[in-house]
């Protein structure tokens, strides 16, 4: 059986959840793998840690 998945691309941190955020949370409530690309973030930034968190709520990868 396969697993449906959504992967979402944006260019800025905050971006997943401001435009996006309950279609990424609903379908990875559903069992979807669901995955986020940001373009522009730093390793071990405040915002990096703050899309961590944002994409642990939202149950996104």
């Amino acid at each position: 059986m396969t697993v449906p998945s959504l992967l979402a691309v944006f260019a800025h941190p905050d971006d997943e959840s401001l435009s996006a955020g309950g279609v990424l949370a609903r379908h990875a409530a559903a069992g979807a793998r669901t995955a986020v690309v940001t373009a522009t973030w730093a390793t071990g930034t405040v915002r990096a840690r703050e899309l961590a968190e944002a994409l642990r709520i939202l149950g996104a990868g």
